[in-house]
């Protein structure tokens, strides 16, 4: 830039204050535990107001284009000023709609998506108002389209608690079928009749050789894992069973509704666990982390399958079949603790 006069940045510099109190403010929302779902597939009042989050996103991303426009050519005090109160107004409208969207009655993932599709456009706003200030003009277009994107993704934030909670299962389901499938690919890279012979690094540079001592604990691990992938499977049919009764919140319904916040926050907390647990599991393993993270593994498992039985007006036959699962998983998991602790003995 040219220009000598730099008084257009006070007015970005107070506007990317403005946003800046906005990221505070959806951070101190972060915490699913605040929020429990009072519907599950619609109400009038969510989708009114997922309507005008999807509008105001828009108004953003149409007024961020001529926003850029004009601040990468030194504007004067009057035109950044215009420019700021024309961006202002659908940033105010964008997160007065958050706060209404979050006091709906969602549920912990939606809300959590709501947040993170929030944060994430007033994140890109403020990259692109700082690149503005420090006059990094050739950022400009990428920092304009990041935020492009981030308002378009609002249009992702699914239509109701059930339809969130369906993503988080499918989510957390894709993630632990990608951690097993990583996990089978390194034993089969290295069968036991080659394991002196086989060296594998990947694109990292990366020893992903399962060594004859790790050997048992992975294909331990392997089955551990498959076998919470078929009980994160079975809470999901669960619930697609109930689905006809939770379409009303009212009467009975509404303490079923408020069970199935605590099985959503768990399918979350259950896709943080084995992210931990995978990656201890892969090769070569560390034993005293693995160790460590079994026993959140673990405290987690126990917590599903407590859910899972205080599922109101649950019948005598799922309960019991739920306490046989939890029975086998148990015995399957305390094998492969000792293996665990074998290897660490063994350092």
């Amino acid at each position: 830039m040219t220009g000598s006069n730099d008084s257009w940045k006070e007015i970005i510099a107070a506007f990317d204050a403005n946003i800046a109190v906005y990221l505070k403010q959806l951070k101190l929302h972060g915490n699913s535990k605040h929020f429990n779902a009072t519907f599950w597939d619609t109400t009038e009042s969510f989708t009114i107001t997922r309507q005008v989050l999807i509008a105001a996103a828009g108004s953003i991303s149409h007024e961020i284009t001529k926003f850029s426009m004009v601040h990468t050519k030194n504007p004067s005090v009057e035109e950044a000023q215009s420019m700021c109160k024309s961006l202002r107004k659908p940033c105010e409208q964008f997160f007065s709609a958050v706060k209404t969207a979050l006091f709906c009655g969602v549920g912990p993932s939606l809300a959590a998506s709501i947040v993170q599709s929030s944060i994430r456009i007033f994140h890109s706003l403020r990259e692109l108002t700082t690149a503005l200030q420090k006059e990094e003009m050739r950022r400009v277009p990428e920092l304009t389209g990041r935020i492009w994107d981030s308002c378009k993704s609002v249009e992702e934030i699914p239509t109701s608690n059930h339809a969130s909670f369906q993503r988080n299962t499918l989510e957390t389901l894709s993630m632990l079928g990608d951690s097993i499938k990583e996990l089978k690919e390194c034993l089969e890279a290295t069968k036991e009749t080659d394991l002196d012979l086989v060296e594998l690094e990947d694109d990292f540079d990366f020893d992903a050789t399962v060594s004859s001592e790790d050997r048992s604990a992975v294909i331990l691990g392997v089955r551990i894992l498959e076998m919470f992938g078929a009980i994160l499977k079975g809470g999901a049919l669960v619930l697609t069973r109930v689905s006809n009764a939770l379409n009303s919140a009212s009467g009975d319904n509404a303490e079923l509704i408020i069970w199935t916040s605590l099985l959503d926050r768990q399918y979350t907390q259950s896709r943080n666990i084995v992210i931990d647990v995978s990656a201890a599991l892969y090769p070569p393993i560390e034993a005293d982390d693995l160790h460590t993270h079994l026993q959140h593994f673990s405290a987690q498992v126990d917590e599903l399958f407590t859910t899972f039985s205080s599922q109101p007006d649950i019948s005598d036959g799922t309960l019991r079949l739920w306490q046989k699962k939890r029975a086998k998983f148990q015995g399957e998991f305390e094998e492969f603790q000792a293996q665990v602790a074998a290897l660490r003995e063994s350092m």
